[in-house]
């Protein structure tokens, strides 16, 4: 009895803006996860799931790699496919890309740091940790955060992302009292305004001295 496949989005190997082993691998890790949901440990079901979901477009370029196996070959399939998608590997123009990463005005420090160890990964920096804490010193949005850093030289990176996280959790609390503080109580002038007379002064009489309106 013939059964359906889910749905599970193909790997578009013609976006050519960001084709690279970070992308593949994201894809692939999908492609495994799928597997195991299904319990398919079969190579050679394996392999056909695989050149069935990666796309017309992947297929057509793995049609033409050399050392792909045969068809029940899954993991030969694989690493011919791992092999392509590989990065040509520039460390000059990974670094300048790295220098060039700045925090983006909606951008979280913890979403910052994750881009930049993304961009890290193939600059090939001795000390990670270092280099990922320079970067930003001088890319992020904070004025208090690159001033802290400075005056701290020998911060760690986890220490300054902890301090950047409070800043972040003081900011955002202040905005929300301050935004509070600045909304007008509506409910309270509808008040005054339905009793006028609750605001009216009352006048004391010069002959018995009692209140009159």
């Amino acid at each position: 009895m013939a059964t359906s496949l889910p749905e599970f989005a193909s790997f578009d190997a013609e976006n050519r803006e960001n084709i690279g082993e970070i992308r593949w691998q994201r894809w692939f890790m999908r492609f495994e996860n799928l597997l195991i949901a299904l319990d398919i440990k079969d190579k050679k079901r394996k392999r056909a799931l695989l050149l069935y979901y990666i796309g017309e477009s992947t297929l057509n370029i793995f049609e033409t790699l050399p050392e792909t196996g045969t068809e029940d070959d899954y993991d030969e399939a694989c690493q011919a496919l791992n092999e392509h998608f590989k990065p040509r590997k520039n460390t000059s123009f990974e670094i300048f890309k790295f220098r060039k990463t700045n925090q983006l005005v909606d951008e979280t420090l913890d979403q910052y740091h994750v881009r930049l160890v993304q961009k890290a990964k193939y600059c090939e920096f001795s000390n990670l940790d270092t280099e990922i804490k320079a970067q930003i010193e001088l890319g992020t949005n904070s004025k208090q955060l690159r001033r802290y850093a400075f005056r701290k030289p020998k911060l760690t990176l986890s220490e300054l992302l902890d301090y950047g996280r409070t800043l972040e959790t003081v900011e955002e609390d202040a905005s929300g009292i301050e935004q509070n503080m600045n909304e007008t109580p509506m409910k309270d002038i509808h008040a005054v305004r339905r009793n006028p007379a609750a605001t009216t002064p009352k006048k004391i009489c010069f002959f018995c001295g009692c209140s009159h309106m």
